[in-house]
């Protein structure tokens, strides 16, 4: 049996390597005083674009028709893994006293995420359109999902 083009179009995915780079520090100054950091980089979400057709364009090139009584069939008209957004990078701090009464203690923080109130974009509308609409392509790629905003929280550890 001899395999289409079509039929090995997803059968050797190649995942390309995307390195991702997280650290995180931490350190107690004098008088109780805690400063902590966390970096990351992440790579950028990976994206499809996504077509949809109707069983009537489908079915002169398959010969029948779509099974399961399908009307429309969407397909990714691009390799998977072979379309990726920007970086999704981030930096939090977090800044502690400890207070000491005995064998107990308090801690007071503040933590501040996303420092830099960075708007990266996490995951991508696939739809790329209906093969055959005006519209096609008019909202693929647009953003469904960003990193959230900054975000400071206070909080208190209580240790006995």
């Amino acid at each position: 049996m001899v395999n289409s083009p079509q039929q090995l179009f997803n059968c050797d995915i190649k995942v390309p390597f995307q390195s991702r780079v997280k650290f995180s520090a931490s350190y107690i100054l004098p008088y109780d005083v805690q400063l902590a950091t966390v970096v990351q980089s992440n790579p950028g979400p990976t994206y499809n674009a996504n077509v949809t057709y109707t069983n009537a364009q489908i079915q002169p090139s398959l010969g029948r028709a779509l099974a399961g009584g399908a009307a429309t069939a969407t397909i990714n008209v691009t390799p998977p893994f072979s379309l990726f957004g920007d970086r999704v990078n981030q930096l939090d701090l977090r800044a502690g006293k400890i207070f000491r009464f005995g064998s107990r203690r308090i801690q007071a923080n503040v933590d501040l995420y996303n420092l830099f109130n960075a708007s990266a974009v996490l995951n991508y509308n696939n739809t790329y359109g209906t093969f055959g609409s005006a519209t096609a392509g008019s909202i693929f790629k647009q953003p469904t999902q960003i990193l959230d905003g900054r975000l400071v929280k206070f909080s208190f550890q209580f240790d006995f």
